[in-house]
C-alpha cells in the first residue's frame, strides 16, 4: 500500500509540472497573439489589488473552484509583491476550504456511516487518523488538486483542526509563493509595458 501510495504522489507531482509548463505555453502564446488582453487584465489586477485577490482566493476555495495558483502567478508577473501576495492568498484560501471543511465535519459523520456502515467507517478514521496528515501535506502542495475535496474528507473523518488548517495554510503559503515566483519570471519575459 505504501508503495502504491509513493507511485501515485510521484504522478501528481508529474501531472502538476505538466499544468504548469502548459500555463505558460498559454501564457506566452497570448502574449504574443493579442497584448491588449494582457495589458486590460494587468489594470484589473492593479486595480482591485491584495483585497480582490483576497475575495477571489475565498471563492476559489469554496464555492467555484478555478485556477487560484494562475491568478497568483498573473498578479505577480503583474507587479504584486510574491510574499504578501502568497500570505492574502494563502489565508484567502484557507477560509474558503473552511466552508467545505466545517460542514462536512458537522453533517458529514452520519452520511458517510449511513452509505458504508459504522464497522466500516470506523475503520477508515483509524487508517486516516494515521496516515490522513501525511495525505494532507501531500495534497495540499500540488498545485491543482482540489483541497475543497480534501476539506470535506478531513471533516468526515474529523481531523482536528489545529492540525488541518495550518497545513492547510502553510502548504498553500508555499505553493502560492512559487506560483508567484513563477508569474514573476514570466512577467518579465512576456507582459507587455
Amino acid at each position: 500500500m505504501e508503495r502504491s501510495l509513493i507511485l501515485k504522489a510521484k504522478n501528481f507531482i508529474i501531472i502538476g509540472i505538466i499544468i504548469a509548463l502548459i500555463v505558460i505555453a498559454i501564457a506566452s502564446w497570448l502574449s504574443g497573439t493579442n497584448p491588449e488582453f494582457l495589458k486590460q487584465a494587468k489594470i484589473i489586477i492593479q486595480g482591485y489589488g491584495y483585497f480582490g485577490i483576497f475575495i477571489l482566493t475565498i471563492i476559489a476555495g469554496s464555492i467555484i473552484p478555478f485556477g487560484s495558483p494562475i491568478i497568483v502567478a498573473t498578479a505577480a508577473g503583474f507587479g504584486l509583491d510574491i510574499l504578501t501576495l502568497a500570505l492574502i492568498s494563502a489565508t484567502g484560501y484557507t477560509l474558503g476550504v473552511l466552508t467545505s471543511y466545517i460542514p462536512a465535519w458537522f453533517f458529514g459523520e452520519y452520511y458517510v456511516k449511513k452509505k458504508i456502515g459504522e464497522e466500516l467507517f470506523n475503520k477508515y478514521v483509524k487508517s486516516w487518523n494515521k496516515n490522513g496528515y501525511k495525505l494532507c501535506v501531500l495534497f495540499s502542495i500540488i498545485p491543482g488538486f482540489p483541497i475543497d475535496l480534501l476539506a470535506l474528507v478531513c471533516g468526515c473523518f474529523h481531523t482536528k483542526s489545529i492540525f488541518f488548517i495550518p497545513i492547510c495554510w502553510f502548504t498553500l503559503l508555499v505553493q502560492f509563493f512559487i506560483c508567484g515566483y513563477i508569474g514573476i519570471s514570466l512577467g518579465i519575459h512576456i507582459i507587455p509595458d
